[in-house]
């Protein structure tokens, strides 16, 4: 450890030679890692061809290049003894209180020499020759998991991961706007996430389920009206494959209090009362699957308000995030 701190603090000055990238052969090339555009994946962290207003092509990081953070591996395994290997693993998530957990920050070495911004994460860069470059860096990562991420939201897999440190090979962005099918499938939700703030009012006598198993039903409605087949077991039991468990597989809403998620032990059971706040956050989530309409297959849409109970009507406690198509268009 003492080793590797003495070689961490050594690369903080800059190289005595130039940042370039020799001739494929030689011990300091890079290939890409693979064919794929970076554009067609989806990552953990913003690259150039999903976030080109925010990094420059062949950026890893913002201001920082893909050949910059090779250069510095570059420089720590120089520094290494004969066949020296400096392990680093990333940072965790830490949690605050139940499922909330902290903002990630990234840990300070394993950022400065990779540039990865997740969690779970393992670098390993080995000294495999005298001179400057000749060496191998690994980088161990979460692999893709589409039902995890879609609470966690993206992360980058084995492929993207090493895409992340080759990112200028590709050229694309994304569309202005949205699509048809992505206005059609928002325009579902957010008819059906209106209805439902409706229904959270003391006088509907209705519970947090009641309003779960409404919405799941209405949404069900606006699906088939875009082509979705439900056959006859749309709502069958969410634990026993039913195609809505599957394109809508959490709850409405949950309470919110002290914190984002409040008093996890109260029912959601129990009949909403004047003073309860709430949250109403339907979703869609559209995997590539030959049951669905093909033009919806890898889209997914939540929109999600904080509401207070009342009498009669309900307080929508978030009026200000926009969610008319027009409006979320006119942020770009």
């Amino acid at each position: 450890m003492r080793l590797l701190r003495s070689a961490l603090r050594q690369i903080h000055t800059p190289l005595r030679t130039s940042t370039r990238v020799l001739p494929r052969g030689r011990a300091w090339s890079r290939g890409y890692a693979t064919s794929i555009s970076a554009a067609e994946l989806e990552f953990g962290q913003p690259v150039y061809e999903t976030h080109p207003h925010l990094l420059k092509p062949g950026e890893v990081t913002p201001g920082i290049t893909a050949q910059e953070y090779a250069d510095r591996r570059a420089k720590l395994a120089f520094s290494l003894p004969e066949g020296g290997v400096a392990v680093l693993p990333s940072a965790e998530v830490k949690y605050r209180s139940g499922a909330v957990f902290y903002p990630f920050r990234q840990e300070s070495n394993f950022l400065y020499l990779t540039g990865f911004s997740e969690p779970q994460s393992l670098a390993v860069i080995r000294k495999t020759g005298p001179s400057l470059g000749e060496y191998t860096f690994h980088l161990f990562c979460r692999p893709k998991d589409p039902i995890a991420e879609q609470w966690s939201g993206p992360w980058s897999g084995l492929r993207a991961a090493e895409d992340v440190f080759n990112a200028d090979e590709a050229a694309t962005s994304t569309p202005p706007g949205f699509t048809a099918p992505q206005r059609d499938l928002y325009a579902a939700v957010l008819a059906v996430q209106r209805k439902s703030v409706g229904l959270c009012t003391a006088r509907s006598g209705l519970s947090l389920d009641e309003v779960h198993r409404a919405t799941e039903e209405a949404l069900q409605g606006e699906l088939g009206r875009l082509g979705f087949e439900f056959g006859g077991g749309g709502l069958m039991g969410r634990r026993g494959g039913d195609v809505m468990g599957t394109l809508f597989p959490h709850h409405v809403g949950h309470y919110v209090g002290l914190d984002v998620h409040d008093v996890p032990g109260y029912p959601r059971s129990v009949p909403l009362k004047a003073g309860h706040c709430v949250t109403i956050e339907p979703g869609v989530y559209v995997p590539d699957d030959e049951r669905f309409p093909k033009h919806f297959r890898g889209l997914a849409v939540r929109i999600e308000d904080s509401v207070c109970v009342d009498e009669e009507e309900p307080l929508v406690l978030t009026p200000e995030a926009v969610k008319e198509v027009e409006d979320i268009e006119a942020l770009r």
